[in-house]
């Protein structure tokens, strides 16, 4: 606990609420989930040398650590290229997905494990535990259908707004108009469009028609 603290008292750490409260279910020890915390909020970036100095860990610690995650299927290790230079980076995939399976496994209702697929494709990345977060509150808390969650999240991509704050006020919006599903998103989109025409139409100079 008190490499945790430490680490706080720094200011240096930005992470997942979840994760910290969570850690003992993913089977982490306390250096374990510091180690980790640190890893994340170092955007990812791999160096042994500099954890050592930061963590006071010394570097058959953070080995043994760094195996331990690894094996758990915390973490895993890639390469990618910068400006031609190999630079190897901790990838934390597979602990969203785990937290995310801790937090819909916290609810009483069931979720469609489909959307999450969904998102992460339409967003071309892995989903951030907040989002999984805001997911299963659409469904849980303010009892958005799949049908009506992918319809705004289609609206998004239509209007190249990969954002969930973006899809969060189209369902806002939605819900106060009383639309729950695609039928009653094209009745609106109708009575709208019928509208646009009338004011057209009575906006339009007859009287100076050629």
């Amino acid at each position: 606990m008190e490499e945790i603290i430490s680490i706080l008292k720094k200011g240096q750490v930005s992470f997942p609420k979840l994760l910290l409260n969570n850690y003992k279910k993913l089977e982490l020890t306390e250096k374990e989930l510091v180690l980790l915390i640190y890893l994340m909020n170092e955007e990812e970036i791999y160096n042994p040398k500099k954890i050592e100095q930061e963590l006071n860990f010394n570097l058959k610690e953070i080995m043994d650590i760094i195996t331990n995650l690894s094996s758990k299927d915390i973490i895993s290790f890639k390469v990618r290229k910068v400006n031609n230079i190999r630079t190897e980076y901790v990838d934390f995939d597979s602990l969203y997905k785990k937290l995310a399976f801790i937090l819909m496994n916290k609810e009483e209702k069931k979720y469609d494990s489909n959307l999450f697929d969904i998102f992460e494709k339409e967003f071309s990345r892995p989903l951030s535990p907040t989002e999984y977060e805001l997911l299963v509150a659409w469904q849980n808390d303010l009892n958005y259908s799949k049908e009506l969650i992918v319809l705004a999240l289609k609206e998004s991509v239509y209007n190249a707004v990969f954002s969930f704050r973006y899809i969060d006020k189209i369902l806002h919006e939605w819900h106060k108009k009383g639309i729950k599903n695609e039928k009653d998103l094209n009745d609106s989109k109708k009575v709208i469009s019928n509208k646009t025409k009338e004011e057209k139409l009575i906006d339009y100079d007859w009287l100076n028609e050629n």
